[in-house]
């Protein structure tokens, strides 16, 4: 898989390995906007749990984006 050079997201070249906060392994990251590049293409499962008209969510408590609603959902590492 190819390396990028620069950012994603900004477009900056201050790309560098290190380690997120909350994680186990190196990744990716901006050193200007803080982006996490995810070179991990995986098998994922989610769900959509409806009940009555009402949908389940869970609130994120890990980066990415710790604290925005998603459906439930995850995959291995």
């Amino acid at each position: 898989m190819v390396t990028p050079r620069f950012c994603p997201q900004c477009g900056s070249a201050d790309l560098a390995q290190r380690i997120p906060g909350g994680d186990t392994h190196a990744r990716l990251i901006c050193g200007s906007c803080q982006y996490i590049h995810y070179v991990n293409p995986k098998i994922i499962a989610g769900c959509i749990i409806e009940q009555e008209g009402k949908y389940l969510l869970c609130q994120r408590a890990i980066p990415p984006r710790p604290g925005t609603w998603t459906l439930p959902a995850g995959f291995m590492e």
